[in-house]
């Protein structure tokens, strides 16, 4: 599962260089972060849902490659 931070009040559930770049990517969202925290909203984690856009897959053996547009993860997953 691919989560992303709802910031709020307290942990955010990431450390290190994932916290640093979760802070960086609100940084500017003030108003938004202000507003979360006058609400008392619980920092935490939530689940993402993405669409992979042209996404290729190919059966090799037993596994299963793919491919993603530039920019993208790649992963490679055994057959269930």
């Amino acid at each position: 599962m691919i989560t992303a931070s709802l910031p709020g009040s307290g942990e955010w559930g990431t450390q290190r260089a994932a916290l640093a770049f979760e802070q960086d990517a609100i940084a500017q969202e003030t108003v938004l972060q202000s507003l979360l925290l006058r609400e008392k909203v619980e920092a935490s984690r939530r689940a993402m849902l993405l669409y992979p856009q042209q996404l290729s897959w190919n059966w090799v053996g037993m596994t299963l490659p793919s491919s993603y547009v530039s920019g993208c993860p790649q992963a490679v997953l055994p057959p269930a």
